[in-house]
């Protein structure tokens, strides 16, 4: 098997460095989330697409991100 880190998830984990998940992936708590997609809108972006990974209750992740 081929791919990123020999095709392994530890090695996929491995070669992917802290400041490219940083650059690709908002993440962080509900406050600095807001913060980052709202820069995301000031710069041309209509309607961000927004994919929630459940690592804490979805209904709190999504009332967490709601704009006031």
């Amino acid at each position: 098997m081929g791919g990123v880190g020999g095709g392994r998830p530890q090695g996929a984990l491995a070669a992917i460095s802290d400041e490219v998940v940083d650059e690709l992936v908002v993440h962080g708590p509900p406050e600095a989330c807001r913060e980052h997609v709202g820069r995301y809108m000031e710069n041309g972006v209509s309607i961000p697409a927004i994919m929630i990974v459940p690592v804490v209750d979805m209904a709190e992740a999504v009332r967490g991100l709601a704009r006031s």
